[in-house]
């Protein structure tokens, strides 16, 4: 006997992570198809009712971060349930995480956006300008004041000031966001002095004409993720659909540990009511240690200040080696406090100095020591070197099938999409608005920076049309210390794209295996022999 679906009904809030956390805990003990359904309207998350919890998440701390996030709404150990929007506006005031899943199996989150009242990047609009001066608007979200020697600071999303010298990365769109790109130049550093003409307009003098335009947008963040969008970890079934991502205060979603998701119909830019133009603080999407399956499709990216879509595992670093059991640490700053294997997962030695993979071993289990050092015990004995160092451990289950089709991607400053998963890859029918002086695609791999493995070994790239790029569109390019002609990736094929720049290569690649491609060979660069 079928068993009857259990449907709760929330309403607009001007405070409702209670009244979410309420249902959602009834909804807990329920066996059979669940649906949180929102009633058309606001729904505003005050961080003074947020969830904070311990929450390690890849490549969103550093050392100095607290691993709490303060979470919006959060759902653990949650199976067979469905938030269905209905086109419900969730807003979020604070700094903060909107969403996290944690052990959820099954989940669907569908038709609803995301957006902040005060987002964590500040953004004013060039008015104005001419010979030592420049009048900008200030984006209605974004808030300033004076610090006790007179200087312009922001105000961030916990109504704190922002020192005049705390660390902030600058970027700068241009007028109908054509490009969105880093830059050296600080029009609030640089400015001699300020006046408020009128609310939200802002006058800056300087020593000698600044570099700005009428109609750019400068942008201003603290680099820090220590919150994010949608965070999903050790989850399994995760299907998301029809979400509208205003803004994300770090990574727009962020997937870990977790087994076939599903992105289909996103879009993460800013809102159409609203006159922003960065939509994320850091990625939009990025996949660290995923299984299964990955499909992510008819999404628009537009505003990230890093790249659109980042896929990838993480190499650990070798500490000790007692026979069938082995010690390893997080070697990356940002990707820390979480147990990135799972009992019965295939993993290799991989040889730093060029990437080659040694023999698998199977894990019996695993261990996190502390937030730094992972424990496994192995089927097997591992063998013993004399310089573990040399070696990086990569989990071949914990890459992904992946599936990136029919999306746009425009005004970013980085890359579009980064691929490094040795699962079997197809990269078709998308449209890549590349500005940046980057790699549109690029396939990596890292052992000794960001520690992103690894070596592809499927890869299909067809159907895609390339714009404005001005560097090699798709990049081959392991960092590899010191390449010998160890192949690092593999079946790799590129076929039927559209390239509008033919002023330079298409294709850069080095340590490459079998590489077939229909690209003139003129517009191919190998690097190095």
């Amino acid at each position: 006997m079928s068993r009857e679906k259990k449907i709760i009904q929330l309403f607009p809030s001007e405070d409702c992570a209670p009244e979410f956390a309420g249902a959602l805990q009834e909804l807990a003990g329920i066996a059979g198809e669940k649906v949180l359904r929102l009633t058309f309207g606001k729904y505003i998350f005050k961080k003074s009712n947020s969830a904070a919890v311990y929450f390690p998440m890849s490549n969103t701390v550093v050392k100095t971060d607290s691993l709490i996030k303060h979470i919006g709404l959060l759902m653990e150990n949650m199976d067979d349930l469905v938030i269905d929007g209905n086109g419900a506006e969730l807003i979020f005031d604070g700094d903060m995480s909107a969403i996290a899943l944690r052990n959820c199996h099954n989940v669907r989150l569908e038709n609803f956006s995301i957006n902040f009242i005060h987002p964590r990047v500040s953004e004013m609009r060039v008015a104005k300008c001419g010979e030592n001066f420049a009048e900008f608007s200030i984006d209605p979200s974004s808030r300033y004041t004076a610090d006790e020697n007179g200087r312009f600071c922001w105000i961030n999303a916990d109504d704190l000031v922002e020192s005049f010298t705390s660390h902030q990365v600058v970027q700068v769109s241009a007028p109908e966001n054509t490009s969105n790109l880093r830059t050296l130049f600080n029009p609030v550093r640089e400015a001699v002095d300020f006046e408020t003409l009128s609310d939200g307009h802002v006058l800056f003098r300087y020593e000698k004409t600044p570099p700005v335009k009428p109609g750019e947008t400068w942008q201003f963040r603290d680099p820090s993720r220590r919150e994010n969008g949608i965070m999903i970890t050790n989850c399994s079934k995760i299907n998301i659909e029809s979400l509208r991502l205003g803004f994300t205060p770090g990574v727009g979603i962020i997937a870990q540990m977790t087994r076939d998701l599903s992105i289909r119909n996103h879009r993460h830019a800013p809102l159409p009511d609203c006159k922003r133009v960065c939509a994320s603080l850091a990625d939009c999407i990025q996949i660290s240690g995923c299984y299964g399956k990955v499909e992510i499709c008819d999404a628009f990216f537009s505003g990230a200040q890093d790249d659109p879509i980042n896929i990838h595992g993480t190499y650990l670093g070798l500490n000790k080696i007692n026979g069938k059991e082995i010690t390893l640490r997080f070697c990356h700053g940002e990707t820390w406090g979480f147990l990135p294997f799972q009992k019965g997962d295939e993993i290799c030695p991989v040889k730093r100095s060029n990437f080659s993979r040694g023999e698998s071993y199977f894990v019996e289990d695993a261990q996190l020591v502390d937030e730094s050092v992972v424990r496994l015990t192995l089927d097997r004995a591992f063998p013993e070197t004399d310089d573990p160092d040399a070696f990086v451990i990569e989990n071949l289950s914990a890459n992904p099938d992946v599936s990136v089709h029919d999306c746009i991607f425009e005004c970013y400053p980085t890359r579009g999409l980064l691929l490094s998963s040795a699962g079997k890859c197809r990269i078709y029918n998308n449209e890549f608005r590349q500005t940046a002086a980057r790699p549109t695609i690029f396939i990596s791999g890292d052992a000794n920076c960001w520690y992103e493995s690894g070596g592809v070994r499927d890869v299909e790239i067809t159907g895609n049309i390339f714009r404005c790029f001005t560097v090699p569109a798709i990049e081959i390019n392991p960092n590899v210390p010191e390449p010998d002609g160890t192949a690092v990736h593999n079946n790799i094929r590129i076929k039927d794209n559209i390239f509008e720049n033919k002023n330079v290569a298409f294709l850069r690649y080095h340590s490459v295996g079998i590489l077939k491609t229909d690209l003139p060979e003129d517009k191919i660069e190998k690097i190095g022999k």
